[in-house]
């Protein structure tokens, strides 16, 4: 169940009703790596604002978090008639953070005021992760938080002719932010057996 500082995506795939698993892989990895770059912003911010002493931490921070980087997406809902696709944003950064602050400093850490601060620099900045989330899928945006380097993710190999209309919004509902990709599908694709033999 989504909380406020959730980040829902949904991806609207339209203009047909067959979707190649090829089209489904691609936009799925260009949003897993939309919402790691964006957690890499936040990581980031929080480098810049908290004592410089954590470098070390924020070290095995950023090598533990490039082990989830295509865990970053998970699929709650899928609807047909034109497809959707909808899921959660993982918190990767927050996730980490705990699990290091953690073995350092046990129990203690989730009272520490390092953790207020960081669990209250995060969730004030939801809709700017929103929207570096989007950024990262239409690339069309500017990030709010400068070029990430992130050479060693590995590209969604882009499907040959890929000349889809893609639009990204974000908005809140009922306390709750959610990023819309809208793709007008607009691929050539291959009959079905039964089309092939008419």
């Amino acid at each position: 169940m989504d909380t406020p500082n959730d980040i829902r995506v949904e991806l609207y795939l339209t203009d047909r009703q067959l979707f190649s698993s090829e089209l489904i892989r691609y936009y799925l990895q260009k949003v897993e790596k939309a919402i790691y770059r964006a957690e890499l912003v936040e990581l980031r911010l929080l480098e810049n604002t908290l004592p410089e002493k954590l470098g070390p931490i924020f070290d095995a921070v950023r090598y533990r978090a490039e082990r989830f980087q295509s865990r970053t997406f998970y699929v709650d809902k899928v609807s047909t008639g034109s497809l959707l696709l909808s899921g959660v944003a993982a918190g990767v950064t927050m996730w980490v953070f705990d699990k290091t602050f953690g073995e350092a400093f046990k129990e203690a850490w989730k009272t520490t005021d390092l953790h207020a601060n960081m669990v209250e620099i995060l969730s004030r900045r939801v809709n700017i992760r929103a929207e570096n989330i989007a950024s990262g899928i239409d690339g069309r945006r500017e990030p709010f938080l400068g070029p990430i380097d992130d050479r060693a993710w590995p590209e969604a190999a882009e499907p040959h002719g890929r000349r889809d209309d893609v639009h990204t919004f974000v908005s809140e509902e009922n306390g709750f932010t959610i990023v819309r990709v809208h793709i007008s599908v607009n691929e050539g694709r291959f009959p079905t057996v039964s089309e092939a033999i008419e």
